[in-house]
């Protein structure tokens, strides 16, 4: 099971995501990350996880109120042996063209912001499959046309995110029933090294983590073992 930890960025910084409520949202200062500096975070992610896979969220597009591009290409740059997923709030394949030719990266396609199905061909994106309370959100197009969805497709719970409660498992199933070919990756609620074992035995293709890592609750060596 693929492990790929996480930096969510705002304003500039990288901030402690919970439950979704991203006006809340507060710089990091954690023994991995002080003062919310990414750039010193991206790499100490990367060595405490052993990975080359770093997702990446810019809260300011996602919110349409400004973004992160500057400081996206510094992370690039110093960490050139990692892959980027970066969700950057993308609503067309117009913007996804846009952003691929500015940054090194691989798109999220979140759906939470998605308006059309045309980017989905396109560019190899990862697409992640926004929910809140129980809710999709998503157009009713995406949902309905699973046959349209790329080979990786994140499960994004996003009251989950932070908040200790434990990854969604019935959204899991509900999704690989859905679509058994696709590699889904679970997002929100990791609370420790079990949690991961019961995820790689529920069919997980890999896990979003931020929180357990930064509050310490799920060790190197551990992640190690759940790969």
């Amino acid at each position: 099971m693929k492990i790929i930890p996480v930096i969510d960025l705002l304003g500039g910084r990288a901030v402690w995501a919970r439950g979704g409520r991203r006006e809340a949202y507060r710089p990091l200062d954690t023994p991995l990350c002080h003062a919310g500096d990414a750039l010193e975070l991206a790499p100490r992610l990367l060595e405490y996880c052993a990975g080359d896979t770093l997702y990446l969220a810019d809260l300011d597009a996602i919110r349409a109120t400004g973004h992160n591009r500057a400081l996206i290409t510094a992370i690039a740059a110093a960490v050139p042996q990692a892959t980027l997923w970066l969700d950057a709030g993308l609503a067309d394949a117009a913007a996804l063209d846009g952003l691929c030719r500015e940054l090194p990266v691989r798109p999220v396609l979140g759906s939470e912001t998605l308006r059309e199905l045309a980017p989905l061909a396109i560019r190899d994106p990862v697409l992640s499959l926004d929910a809140r309370d129980g809710s999709e959100i998503a157009l009713a197009d995406l949902l309905s046309q699973p046959q349209c969805w790329p080979r990786d497709v994140i499960l994004m719970s996003l009251e989950r995110v932070g908040a200790g409660q434990g990854p969604d498992l019935a959204r899991l199933a509900h999704y690989r029933s859905v679509r058994a070919d696709v590699r889904y990756y679970s997002a929100g609620g990791v609370r420790d090294a079990r949690d991961l074992q019961v995820l790689r035995a529920a069919g997980a293709a890999g896990v979003l983590l931020a929180s357990a890592l930064h509050q310490g609750r799920i060790a190197p060596a551990q992640l190690r073992a759940s790969d």
